[in-house]
């Protein structure tokens, strides 16, 4: 019998095709467009800045990814990214480099951990959760800071800005998130387990799954990875701040819907996520270094968003038969 995380087969067709590549296809029609546009857009400098740029992106992206295959969402991320850089500031400030990146990791550990509970022991809506924690977050970080943006030391910035091969630590740390990601997803057990509680729940118990402490887990993992995208977002632009990450949720959601993963969870893998990533973080650049007027900008994302979720329904429409109903976490118990 198939595993019931394995994909259904069907019969390929050209509407199916079409689905499938029409974000790969996107991405290659804006590295063209903006090319036009720009000349030096393809250049090695511009595309070092541009890694540079989509790094906290594609670092968060994983772990929202398995959120959200695991058939659960955080939406708080990037408010627990701006929680951690103000404390972990303040903390570095009084008493040094280490107690202030320790700072940064507890504080986003916790964090992930009170979204994990509140989801999966208290039986709360991931959604309203999460919106609820981002608005709770924020206020805590706004509080602490009082408005004003903390300076980080210089050996916090001679060490987060030292460059290998012209490439800073945050690049690294990219590629060891997707590679731990694909390692997790596609070659583990827990990997089988996350896409089994994303497509039934039910029947994912049954087969021995542990699955509040698989999603209280998955929350927790986010909440850490946050502390560590503060780290390279402050050592990017040089301070703390409350409102630091609050432009990093919907990139992160809009780049994991375009790579493939649906709402509904049970379905997606590492290489859409990349593509996806890909498509935000070229976007974003694209439009800043021709000159798009900001307005303009939030406009396209937007329709890009409008975009990404139209896509992910009708992936969802095509692999889950109109008979057939899965056992949700979204549901209000």
């Amino acid at each position: 019998m198939a595993s019931i995380y394995q994909s259904r087969i069907r019969t390929p067709n050209i509407f199916d095709w079409i689905l499938n590549h029409i974000v790969l296809f996107g991405l290659f029609l804006l590295v063209l467009l903006f090319s036009i546009g720009n000349h030096n857009f393809l250049s090695v400098a511009n595309a070092r800045s541009i890694l540079r740029q989509l790094s906290a992106i594609g670092i968060l992206s994983i772990p929202a990814a398995l959120i959200l295959i695991s058939n659960s969402i955080d939406l708080s991320l990037g408010s627990i990214v701006g929680l951690c850089s103000v404390v972990g500031i303040e903390i570095m400030n009084i008493w040094g480099f280490y107690p202030g990146i320790a700072a940064f990791i507890l504080v986003g550990t916790i964090a992930g951990m009170f979204n994990g509970f509140l989801i999966s022991y208290a039986k709360l809506n991931p959604v309203i959760i999460t919106l609820g924690t981002q608005i709770l977050f924020r206020g805590i970080s706004l509080a602490i800071s009082k408005g004003h943006s903390g300076l980080p030391s210089v050996q916090f910035l001679n060490i987060f800005r030292f460059e290998i091969l012209g490439l800073r630590p945050e690049i690294f740390i990219l590629l060891a998130a997707l590679s731990l990601g694909w390692l997790v997803l596609h070659r583990s057990r827990f990997g089988r387990y996350i896409y089994a509680t994303g497509e039934n729940e039910r029947i994912a118990f049954l087969m021995g799954v542990n699955v509040k402490w698989l999603r209280f887990f998955l929350h927790t993992i986010a909440g850490i990875t946050s502390g560590v995208v503060a780290i390279v977002s402050v050592s990017k632009i040089g301070l703390s701040s409350g409102s630091l990450g609050e432009n990093l949720t919907m990139p992160i959601l809009i780049a994991i819907l375009l790579g493939g993963i649906d709402f509904g969870g049970g379905s997606g893998n590492i290489a859409g996520i990349i593509i996806g990533v890909l498509f935000m973080g070229i976007l974003q650049a694209g439009l800043l270094i021709i000159g798009v007027p900001e307005f303009v900008q939030r406009v396209i994302v937007g329709a890009v968003m409008i975009l990404a979720l139209y896509s992910s329904s009708l992936r969802r429409q095509k692999h889950q038969p109109h008979n057939s109903r899965k056992e949700s976490s979204y549901e209000l118990h």
